[in-house]
């Protein structure tokens, strides 16, 4: 995370290469939806996947995992396509 973004914000694409971690993942979705259903969404996608085991995910993991919440109706599925809009535009 970088000093000009606000708590509980993804990092910054200038601070973000490299792999995910889960945790990052969690905080694409905690703004709009509360934590307790991040964590459900993104827990439910990544067993899906059988990813569950993981801390870190690649680009193309972290892309499933978005994929996978994008199906979902509401503002979990939407919040989902904004975050995999901003893992496209990352530097990996």
């Amino acid at each position: 995370m970088s000093v000009s973004d606000p708590p509980n914000s993804p990092p910054s694409r200038a601070a973000s290469t490299g792999p995910l971690s889960v945790e990052e993942l969690f905080a694409f979705f905690i703004p709009s939806v509360g934590e307790e259903k991040a964590r459900e969404a993104v827990g439910t996608a990544l067993t899906r996947l059988h990813f569950a085991h993981k801390n870190t995910l690649d680009r193309a993991e972290a892309l499933a995992v978005l994929d996978e919440i994008a199906t979902t109706s509401g503002i979990i599925g939407v919040a989902a396509r904004f975050a995999k809009a901003r893992i496209l535009l990352r530097k990996f």
